[in-house]
């Protein structure tokens, strides 16, 4: 009875596999580029475990194995071409540059320059890439302002006492906010 089990269980994770790397194959073949790259290793792992301590794999799990190499193989060469027409189409590249000016305002190269800056990186003209920090530089920046409001809480503390407890209320109330 046990033995009826643990293969119940295997024929399941099999068809599992099934499952999984048949999406990973329809979502590679309409284009979506991560989902295979998600979906067939992981179909390729369930296929793997459905072989339990036997020597041979289920069918199902020799098909989902097909089918999830399938799919890496075609995202790849998916990608693969669009690179490659991107880079020697300018009618392509002049497409791509419309929808980025219609969806965003700027071209893509300009798009790609803002977001390379946002993260903190820049290429220069020879191709050179350098990685800054941008949370240094904000870090430095709000730790140079609360070192000011002190100061100037220092500042008032000197100069009365009688209006020092009315102050100290004040920058606690403007901190809180």
């Amino acid at each position: 009875m046990n033995y009826v089990q643990n293969d119940y269980r295997h024929t399941k994770t099999a068809y599992r596999a099934l499952t999984l790397s048949g999406i990973a194959l329809v979502s590679a073949a309409l284009s979506t580029v991560i989902l295979p790259f998600v979906l067939s290793p992981i179909a390729l792992i369930f296929a793997h475990l459905s072989k339990g301590r036997t020597k041979s794999k289920h069918f199902a799990a020799r098909a989902a194995s097909v089918m999830a190499i399938l799919a890496l193989i075609l995202n790849f060469l998916i990608i693969g071409f669009t690179i490659y027409k991107f880079n020697h189409d300018e009618a392509y590249r002049a497409k791509i540059d419309s929808l980025f000016v219609q969806m965003y305002g700027v071209t893509m190269e300009e798009y790609t320059n803002q977001a390379l800056e946002a993260a903190g990186i820049s290429v220069d003209e020879n191709g050179v890439v350098t990685f800054v920090d941008p949370s240094t530089t904000t870090t430095n920046n709000e730790s140079t302002n609360i070192e000011t409001t002190n100061e100037d809480t220092t500042n008032t503390d000197s100069s009365n006492t009688d209006t020092n407890n009315d102050d100290t209320s004040d920058l606690i109330a403007k901190d809180g906010e």
